[in-house]
């Protein structure tokens, strides 16, 4: 087989702009309402041929056998996930959405990664807070939209928390964020985002950033993630691929952590050195694991570090 098939599917694609898919489901009521107060302004909103039920199979495939080939030769050929592979909707019309066939049992082999590398995560931010327990003792606030502060140090500063847990950011949001950063951001960094909007743990130690709403100083509004932005546009080094993006960081020497959108390979560099690696791992997922585990080591229930020359950062 030289190009992906779909085999079957149902309904049509989300219309863009919608709200996700809660924003559908709200919008499906009301062009189908008649009575509703949004019907008339809905029905002339959507373009004049959306049927929600509509899905032709032999349209789709016409689509990915015409775009697709040489991503489907790759996906069979590799023995590595398809983060060495472009993600198969940038190979298709911009008119074309691979959403149309969200139903398909087997629409491609990259939408069953993405959805297993989507698990990871998930399973990955579930670890990140089953070590955060271990500090709850030292007291916990969520906020109202859901963000986590665990662990008060006082002996940090008087408001201090060793984690912050920043609450998850809808699809909207992530399109927001990637207009900031100025880049596509990877997909494993979009996965990271639906989990949570950014980590800060063992204060500061490690950090991976997200968006920021505002720089409002006072109230529960000063709890915000660093913003991705920042060291990408402003901050980026000269010698930075267009494919590296940077996505946080460690307290201890300020150097930082980029993923390549190529190779999804997470790295750590100097701030303004790329080229200088320090270390490497395979995923975004490992890293997040690997050195929660790592750091947790370092740090006594009471939130301080046990031997304070060690440095926090990876060998």
């Amino acid at each position: 087989m030289s190009h992906v098939i779909c085999v079957t599917g149902k309904r049509a694609c989300l219309p863009e702009d919608c709200g996700g898919l809660w924003g559908y489901e709200d919008l499906l009521e009301a062009i189908q309402d008649p009575n509703h107060p949004q019907h008339e302004e809905m029905r002339e909103w959507l373009e004049d041929d959306f049927d929600p039920v509509a899905f032709d199979v032999e349209e789709v495939n016409r689509q990915l056998k015409k775009q697709s080939e040489s991503v489907a030769v790759n996906l069979i050929n590799s023995r590595r996930t398809s983060a060495t592979i472009p993600p198969l909707q940038s190979a298709l019309p911009a008119d074309f959405k691979l959403g149309r066939s969200a139903g398909a049992r087997n629409i491609s082999v990259t939408v069953t990664i993405s959805i297993e590398r989507r698990c990871d995560f998930m399973k990955a931010i579930k670890h990140i807070a089953e070590v955060m327990e271990h500090w709850r003792h030292l007291g916990s606030r969520q906020l109202e939209n859901g963000t986590q502060l665990i662990g008060h140090v006082p002996h940090v500063a008087p408001q201090a928390w060793l984690h912050l847990l920043f609450a998850p950011l809808d699809e909207q949001n992530i399109l927001h964020l990637q207009e900031r950063v100025g880049r596509a951001l990877p997909e494993d960094v979009k996965n990271l985002l639906q989990q949570a909007n950014g980590v800060s743990i063992f204060s500061g130690n490690l950090v991976i950033n997200g968006l920021r709403f505002n720089y409002i100083r006072q109230g529960d509004a000063i709890w915000q993630p660093f913003d991705m932005d920042m060291e990408n546009r402003y901050e980026r080094p000269r010698d930075a691929l267009d494919s590296h993006v940077f996505i946080g960081g460690y307290q201890h020497d300020g150097s930082a952590l980029c993923i390549d959108n190529v190779t999804n390979v997470v790295f750590r560099c100097e701030r303004r050195a790329v080229q200088n690696r320090l270390n490497e791992w395979p995923s975004l997922n490992e890293m997040l694991i690997s050195e929660t585990d790592r750091i947790a080591k370092l740090f006594d229930g009471r939130g301080r570090k046990i031997q304070e020359d060690i440095p926090t950062t990876p060998d």
